[in-house]
């Protein structure tokens, strides 16, 4: 009997799965050696290994009592999703973007795959809140504004380009007709945070 150290057994999965041979890791998932080894990798490989035979039972129990480092917490919450999107496809068939938004909202994350941080339309509402304060200074950003803005949030240069300009529209279309007499409304306008 061949016994793999725990660096093998990585590489031996990122292969098997890389070429989608889901019958050889089931087997080694249920292998002795491999349960020897209990971190975040191999509890991911087993969830995917779970997902791909309809087992959305086991996805959900695997990722809600296990708390994982941070590092994964993308790549299993769009495993959570997917588990909840392919559970309802196979009830009701085709899913629409609507859809998937409702699924989404009938079903958060659970806290072993999410830092509890609030979100708004995407953009988590610490990150909301910092380029709000940043359009109150400037509605135009200079290059090296959106290089400090894309490190401190997390977001690319594409994502702060579009927020901005975003923000410049709708900005434009609730002060349009307004005369500088309203110079209070103004002021909360700017303000989004508050709200």
């Amino acid at each position: 009997m061949v016994v793999f150290t725990k660096e093998q057994l990585m590489c031996i999965c990122e292969v098997l799965l890389k070429e989608c041979k889901y019958d050889k890791l089931r087997e080694l998932l249920v292998s002795n050696e491999f349960r020897t080894y209990e971190n975040d990798i191999f509890v991911l490989v087993r969830i995917k290994v779970h997902l791909h035979y309809s087992e959305y039972d086991s996805v959900y129990h695997l990722i809600m009592n296990r708390l994982f480092n941070k590092c994964y917490h993308k790549e299993l919450q769009m495993l959570w999703d997917e588990a909840h999107y392919r559970q309802y496809q196979t009830k009701k068939g085709l899913l629409m973007t609507t859809d998937k938004f409702r699924i989404r909202k009938k079903h958060p994350y659970p806290a072993t795959i999410w830092d509890g941080e609030g979100e708004s339309y995407g953009v988590k509402v610490r990150v909301r809140m910092q380029l709000n304060k940043s359009f109150q200074m400037n509605h135009y950003p200079t290059e090296s504004e959106k290089v400090r803005l894309c490190k401190e949030t997390s977001l690319t240069r594409v994502q702060i380009n579009n927020w901005f300009k975003n923000k410049r529209q709708r900005f434009k279309t609730k002060n349009f007709g307004k005369n500088d007499s309203d110079e209070d409304d103004d002021l909360e306008m700017l303000d989004d945070s508050r709200k």
